[in-house]
This record gives structure tokens, sequence and C-alpha cells, in this order.
């Protein structure tokens, strides 16, 4: 799983690097090991309804909230499976793809 959007505060500043860092990689292992029949694509959800996002630390609930509101609420984990499946079986090797709540899925450019 990917990340697109900025993480929450100073400390958080490996862990958005990572989430971007991502997609570079899946699009550079594509190109790199297609050859050997490996196919690599990656998932970029907004907030999901999970334990972890609703066990937040309380330092970053507000913040948290406010970008839950952004995107117009939480989605279902069954509507980021559907986009999983939809990557899986509908984009080529190397593809990103942003699952948003009450947005048809989206191919990261």
């Amino acid at each position: 799983m990917a990340g697109l959007s900025p993480g929450l505060g100073e400390e958080m500043v490996g862990y958005t690097v990572s989430k971007t860092g991502v997609i570079a990689l899946t699009r550079t292992m594509a190109k790199d090991i297609a050859r050997h029949g490996v196919v690599t694509k990656c998932i970029c959800p907004s907030w999901t309804d999970t334990e972890i996002v609703s066990s937040v630390l309380p330092e970053f609930k507000d913040q948290v909230d406010k970008m839950v509101e952004q995107v117009k609420g939480k989605m279902t984990p069954e509507h980021v499976a559907e986009g999983f499946y939809r990557l899986v079986t509908q984009c080529e090797n190397g593809s990103a793809m942003a699952v948003l709540k009450g947005v048809p899925y989206i191919l990261v450019p």
C-alpha cells in the first residue's frame, strides 16, 4: 500500500516518505523483474474504517478528523478490496491506483 498525502506532523516524515516511495519502488520493480514473469502494482487507499484509524493517537485526532472530513469520510474495507480487485485484474504492470470515497478508481500518473 502506498500513500499520496503528507503525514500528520514533523515526526511523520519517515512514514510519509516510505508510503509515497512505494509507488516509485513498484514502478521500478515492474521494469526490473517483468522479464521473470513477476507483476508489481500498488494501491493507495484514502482513510478507511479500520481499527488502526479508529485508534489514532489523541494528539493527532483533530488533524485526522479534518483529513477524513476533506475526503468525504472513511471508506469501508470492502470498497478498498473492490479497488484492489480492479487493480489486479484490469491494470498493467507497474500501475498505482488511488481509492477514494465517492470517486471512481483513479490510476496515479
